[in-house]
């Protein structure tokens, strides 16, 4: 059983939002922090290895982006097969080296959080983007910080 983290309230304001985000995302860096480079490889969560799962969190960061772009201008979203997406997305990274899925999930990061700090006070679609954020950020973070915890426990590191 792995260590969960107190349920709390969705954010209410873009700073709250910003601030849960991060707060979460932090936790996920330092839960993969430390792991040697030639065991990030390895399978940690069934058959995705931690250097899969750091990809797998960037590129959903970078996909709500734009999921969100689209809420605020009132425009459907494209159907996909969100299983589908994953397999293809890890299977695409498997050649990606250590380095590159860290620089990867940094520039991610990065550009998730520029997004976040456009989003003005009194946005009145902001309960939709918390809505779509949530999910493809920091519960996203928080899920697989605990995977990665517990791998990591197993394992003695």
């Amino acid at each position: 059983m792995t260590e969960q983290a107190p349920a709390m309230a969705d954010p209410r304001t873009p700073q709250e939002l910003r601030d849960r985000t991060e707060q979460s995302w932090q936790a996920w860096a330092a839960a993969v922090e430390g792991i040697p480079d030639d065991r990030l490889g390895d399978p940690a969560v069934g058959y995705w290895s931690v250097k899969d799962l750091l990809g797998h969190v960037a590129f959903w960061e970078d996909w709500v982006i734009g999921h969100c772009q689209r809420i605020l201008a009132d425009e459907p979203e494209p159907a996909m097969e969100e299983d589908a997406v994953n397999q293809g997305q890890v299977e695409a990274s498997k050649s990606a080296s250590p380095a590159d899925q860290k620089r990867f999930r940094d520039e991610a990061h990065a550009r998730l959080t520029a997004f976040l700090r456009t989003i003005p006070d009194g946005e009145p679609k902001f309960p939709r983007l918390v809505e779509a954020l949530e999910w493809e950020t920091y519960n996203h973070y928080d899920e697989h910080t605990d995977q990665v915890r517990a791998w990591r426990a197993a394992e003695g590191l």
